[in-house]
């Protein structure tokens, strides 16, 4: 049988591949289990620096798969359970101290928009399609999404996309926030192996202390007072003094994560 998620790990990145390409990556709740499993244990693993999503084939992800609705999704009980086990994926990735990009090669609607919007960068080809359109359903789509949602783009523009259920291209994505940079098709690799290259040349304990500050002052809470305590910490490794000695000597730091 195809894996349905497929994970690449090379040196200290891991990229994991929604593979159903023939549905266009449609996501079944298998293949969110094992988006889930893959991004815990991501976080448990020390030795990574930074971690991609993508999709297999000609699209990111197209939503969730509609024919398996028809049995796992019929009934307001069941549709809680479901999204139960889609949050478990997303707030995985979320809070995976790693950082993480989605790179977006193609359709990226549904579920696949609240996979991307869990994701810390978002890096779309040209020709990618964005949009929430469960309206056309009539469907409400799961209320953590909605407020994912709204924190990327705004109450309007949220409100937009979900009320008129319409699909937006990558360039209107980029300006109204959605995505962090646009690259075009033919340069859409480059641009995610040069993003992943310097996410990992930096420290890696000062990623994972930016990303968990970062990510808690966006949600509007004060700063856990570990998070304030994980980005001093960074002084007292030997990357740091690393980092100088290399920055003085003119050369090219090596950092270890220690």
């Amino acid at each position: 049988m195809t894996e349905t998620l497929l994970r690449a790990r090379v040196g200290a990145r891991l990229t994991l591949t929604l593979n159903r390409p023939q549905r266009l990556n449609a996501l079944d709740l298998a293949l969110w289990d094992a988006l889930g499993d893959a991004a815990l244990a991501a976080a448990s693993d020390p030795e990574l620096r930074v971690v991609i999503v993508t999709g297999a084939g000609g699209a990111f992800a197209a939503g969730g798969d509609i024919e398996e609705f028809q049995r796992v999704r019929r009934t307001p009980d069941e549709a809680r359970a479901y999204d139960t086990r889609v949050l478990r994926a997303t707030r995985a990735l979320a809070a995976c101290p790693h950082p993480v990009i989605a790179a977006i090669n193609g359709t990226c609607v549904g579920g696949g928009l609240e996979i991307a919007a869990s994701c810390d960068l978002r890096i779309a080809a040209a020709s990618a399609r964005f949009g929430i359109p469960v309206a056309r359903l009539a469907m409400a789509a799961p209320p953590e999404a909605v407020e994912a949602l709204v924190d990327l783009i705004g109450l309007d523009q949220a409100l937009s996309l979900l009320l008129e259920a319409r699909l937006i291209d990558a360039a209107e994505a980029q300006r109204l926030g959605l995505v962090t940079r646009v690259a075009a098709d033919d340069a859409f690799a480059a641009e995610i192996e040069s993003c992943a290259a310097r996410i990992e040349a930096g420290g890696p304990l000062a990623a994972r202390a930016h990303k968990r500050v970062a990510r808690a002052w966006a949600e509007g809470r004060a700063l856990p007072p570990a998070a304030i305590d994980q980005a001093y910490a960074c002084i007292a490794s030997d990357d740091f003094r690393a980092g100088i000695a290399a920055f003085l000597a003119k050369r090219k730091p090596v950092f270890e994560g220690q």
